[in-house]
Order: C-alpha cells, then structure tokens, then sequence
C-alpha cells in the first residue's frame, strides 16, 4: 500500500477544507446542536470514492523520506461544527483512544492543550506535533483520536453516508498511522531502471537518498515509486543520468571544501561508476 509521503520541504502538514453556510445548513440547529465534528473526514464522505475513502478510514503518514534532521511534524485536523458562530471563544474536548499505541509526550504532544473554537469562527485547526523516535523506524504506531460532547458542543453528527447511500465514515473519529520505514525505492528495484540506477547513483542508502532528495529538491516519489507505463520509465531514465551527475559533482566540491558526508554505515557517499 503506497502510503501518504510528506514532502522533505515541509516540517508542517496541514489538510485544509472550507466551510460554507450551505455545508452548516445540512443540520438544523434546532435538532443536532451545535455538534462538532472532523471537516476533512465529513467532506471526503462527500466525494464518496473508494480512494477518499480508504485515506479517511486511515489516514497514513511515513517520515521514511522525510531529510533526517527534520524531527518534528506539524499535523493541523480541521474541525467544524453546525450551528451558529459564538460571540465568544468556545473550548472543545478530544479525548484519545487507549487503543492507540502512541504515546503522548513521545511521540506526539497537542500544540494546544485546550482546543477552542475562536468567537464568530467556524472551523478550528486541531494541531498535534509528531515527533519522529527511534523506534518507528521499526514499527508502525497509531493514534486514534474522539471528539467527545461537552458544556459547548455536541457529537450528534457521527456519520455522514456516502452519496451512495451503502457506507459512511465516522466524522468524530480520527485514525492516524506513523512510521519512519524506508523501504529500497523502486529505482533500484526495478527490472529496467535499475541499471542505470546502479550505475549512476551507485549502491543504495539511505542516507544518500536523502541526501540527493535535499540537494536536488526532488519528489522522492520520482524514484521511490517507479511508473506502469514503459515510455514513462524512459523519463525516469532522463532523471536518472542528469542527478547522478549532478550529485557527483556537488560530492565533489563538498569534499574540496572538507565537508565529506557519510551514509548510515559510515562510508563516504559516493555515485555510481558512469556519473564521474
């Protein structure tokens, strides 16, 4: 299963819906209440295709390639409620599951410790800063989070059915799943692409990987996930040739100004034999 890849460029991720009076009018106040509930999942229910669908049940993320000195993520889940906008700053309640195998204050920590709906708002941004630990190199962690009713807000509104009709998401629920395992990309695996990979880039590791996503400014996927098509391989070929060049001669005026930079294993990152 391709997970979702947060972009090296990026130490914050943030999923954006908007908020429009036709949305809010869909429950009437006078029945559900001010009830809160997760934008995202409740707008992805909308489009209602099996892909948005499989993303809400479970929202993926891997920090696999993701450049090493970036620790921290910042994760921003919208959050909306029907009814009118207050005059005032109203707090919201989230409780996590205990299922969940993260754990706060080592994996993950609220950026707010009481969330609140701002006054003449209607939608707030619940952040969570993941930290990025050794042992999800190893493992994959979850976190599942409820949005719970409180003196503010209720949870009338928990499903929102498919256009279909035949399934529907839990919009107070929010599944996360993290991990920092980085698979051997596809350049290097791949029948036809791999030998221009190994003769270009040179053995694979990890850390010169990401060393190339940071210098080049890449999509990681570019060589992580190689294409169905044939002709469009021959594009990653194009890549191929033209980076690894480039990186051999970047490694080359790095190691004149004395900076010579090491993969994983402490061996001097090098590019394959066709590159110099």
């Amino acid at each position: 299963m391709k997970k979702l890849q947060i972009s090296l460029w990026l130490c914050c991720l943030v999923f954006a819906t908007g908020c429009t009076e036709k949305d809010l009018a869909i429950y009437e106040p006078a029945t559900a209440g001010s009830s809160i509930y997760f934008a995202d999942k409740f707008d992805g229910a909308v489009i209602g295709t099996s892909d948005v669908m499989a993303t809400y049940k479970l929202r993926q993320i891997s920090l696999g390639y993701v450049r090493l000195e970036l620790q921290d993520t910042l994760i921003a889940l919208p959050v909306r409620f029907t009814g009118n906008a207050a005059l005032q700053d109203r707090e919201y309640s989230v409780e996590i599951d205990p299922a969940s195998t993260m754990q706060q204050g080592k994996h993950f920590d609220f950026v707010d410790k009481h969330p609140v709906m701002k006054a003449g708002k209607f939608t707030d941004s619940l952040r969570i800063m993941m930290h990025r630990t050794p042992d999800m190199q190893l493992d994959t962690f979850s976190l599942t989070l409820h949005l719970r009713p409180n003196d503010n807000f209720g949870t009338a509104l928990q499903w929102k059915k498919l256009p279909s009709g035949r399934d529907s998401l839990d919009v107070i629920r929010y599944d996360l799943a993290i991990d920092d395992v980085t698979g051997i990309p596809g350049a290097w695996t791949d029948a036809l692409v791999k030998p221009y990979a190994k003769d270009y880039f040179g053995d694979y590791s990890r850390a010169k990987f990401l060393l190339m996503v940071q210098v080049i400014g890449m999509d990681p996927d570019v060589l992580a996930v190689m294409p169905a098509a044939t002709a469009d391989k021959y594009k990653v070929l194009d890549k191929i040739i033209v980076w690894g060049k480039y990186m051999a001669y970047w490694l080359g005026i790095e190691k004149q100004q004395n900076r010579i930079h090491y993969d994983e294993n402490n061996a001097e990152i090098t590019m394959g034999t066709r590159s110099y």
